[in-house]
């Protein structure tokens, strides 16, 4: 009994026929196996995930959002001031060229005038502006509207967060340093603060970069009206106890955990569409064809990589919650993995974005540049904040006791609560005499004590504070 056609050009595309069921159903149980080995690893991790945060998943996140009263809310209002004084431009205020500033040299008045100053009429407005603004202290959280979407990227609607207040309360620092009134110069830092708390909204990483920046401004403007004036020590414990604060919010955690449940709805979204079939390349170019095949092969590499996206950012959460000195050794595993992917992509031929792709990595490694940058600079925030609080309490030492603190055992309890560490080292912060003052540094990125030294600083191999002597200071009342 013949089970195979005569025809010859039958039998072969019999043939033909059968290879191509052979290897779509070899290619199917692969993709299967791949799939179910790639859920697996999902599963898992959000089982361990919803035993360490049972609230981590977008929706629980949103639901859970602070509900601030108006009349608490320091973004509205800060927001109300805004609208209420309008024709009060930030783009009215003068830079101030970094050669004017080269401390402990005291600039002109001059250079923070503008021509509107002559305008009586203007001038009792700002002047009612910045009382008003000084009275943000008194709203020391704030929480931006936002209106949330399916994730960060898709129909969320972020209010811009506001830095027009800064900008003022950072020239009239120090203008009012510079007209002898040290102590309102300290109020108005203590404003600017409550103004970067009321940028500080849970949930997006841009307003945790805005309020970081704003509190650095902070710390580099008291050190400016520290060489030209002397405050009083109780103004000074006010802002001290005021950054102690901002220091124990550690706004990274929140950060992160949003991005962690945003970011994986996102992937979800994705992998889910492509799931459902991919486009054919729009032109015939390597980059597209290679695209076009990383498309088809995703889906089943999808929770693969969406597991590795809540393992690399639920690590770095816990490390920051409990402040663990393994935080480094991430940061370097992390600054490793960039460095070597930057040299693979130079050996790369030139706009070949897709080799060396890993579907199961996809688009989580696209995500680990972010954290590197945030994890380095909650670092050098911290070490900023920490270097500003160990300055405030060294000069009410000072001017206690006439004399520079010889180490940071004299300040506690009395003045610190704790000896304050630096986070790039694990060890307390140095503290180091020279003949115009005192300087309190960090070691920086690069783990090394440069010195401490003026030109270090300005390059910021080391990340510290200057201090001066009260007969080098020009504005001493």
């Amino acid at each position: 009994m013949r089970l195979l056609p005569r025809n010859r050009w039958l039998r072969r595309s019999l043939y033909l026929f059968l290879l191509v069921l052979l290897g779509s159903a070899g290619l199917y149980g692969y993709r299967h196996l791949v799939y179910r080995e790639s859920a697996k690893y999902e599963d898992r991790i959000l089982a361990e995930l919803n035993q360490i945060d049972p609230d981590w998943a977008w929706e629980k996140m949103i639901a859970q959002s602070p509900n601030l009263p108006d009349d608490k809310n320091g973004y509205l209002h800060l927001e109300a001031l805004q609208k209420k004084y309008s024709s009060i431009d930030a783009t009215l205020i003068p830079d101030l060229p970094q050669d004017k500033v080269k401390l402990p040299g005291r600039p002109k008045l001059d250079v923070l005038n503008f021509p509107q100053l002559q305008d009586p009429k203007f001038k009792k407005e700002l002047d009612e502006f910045l009382s008003e603004l000084r009275k943000q202290v008194e709203y020391p959280q704030g929480w931006i509207p936002i209106t949330w979407g399916q994730d960060a990227m898709t129909g969320t609607k972020t209010p811009p967060p506001l830095t027009q207040q800064a900008y003022f309360l950072i020239w009239d620092a120090r203008r009012q340093a510079l007209l002898n009134n040290p102590d309102l110069a300290i109020e108005d830092l203590r404003a600017l603060l409550a103004v970067a708390q009321a940028s500080r909204t849970p949930g997006m990483l841009i307003y945790v970069i805005v309020s970081w920046g704003q509190e650095n401004n902070t710390v580099a403007t008291l050190e400016q009206i520290l060489a030209w004036s002397t405050p009083s020590a109780s103004t000074l414990k006010k802002l001290q106890e005021d950054l102690e604060r901002t220091l124990q919010k550690n706004p990274l955690v929140n950060g992160f955990r949003f991005e962690r449940a945003s970011s994986y709805q996102m992937m979800l979204r994705i992998g889910n569409q492509l799931s459902n079939g991919v486009r054919p390349p729009g032109a015939v170019s390597r980059n597209e064809i290679k695209r076009f095949f990383l498309n088809i092969r995703y889906p089943m590499y999808a929770p693969a990589d969406r597991a590795h996206l809540l393992e690399d950012i639920t690590k770095v959460i816990e490390q920051l919650k409990n402040n663990s000195p393994e935080l480094k050794t991430t940061l370097a595993e992390l600054e490793k993995e960039k460095e070597e992917a930057k040299a693979r992509q130079n050996q790369e031929e030139e706009n070949d974005a897709f080799s060396n792709v890993r579907p199961s990595t996809w688009m989580s490694a696209l995500l680990k540049p972010s954290l590197t940058g945030m994890l380095k600079s909650d670092f050098n925030w911290k070490s900023t904040i920490r270097c500003g609080i160990g300055a405030l309490a060294a000069e009410r030492y000072r001017q206690s006791k006439n004399r520079w603190p010889e180490n940071w055992e004299e300040l506690v309890p009395e003045y610190l609560q704790e000896v304050p560490e630096d986070p790039w080292s694990d060890k307390p912060l140095r503290m180091r005499k020279t003949e115009e003052g005192l300087t309190i540094y960090s070691v920086g990125a690069n783990g090394v004590d440069d010195g401490g030294l003026p030109e270090v600083l300005k390059t910021k191999l080391d990340l510290g504070f200057r201090l001066f002597n009260p007969q080098k200071r020009s504005a001493t009342p």
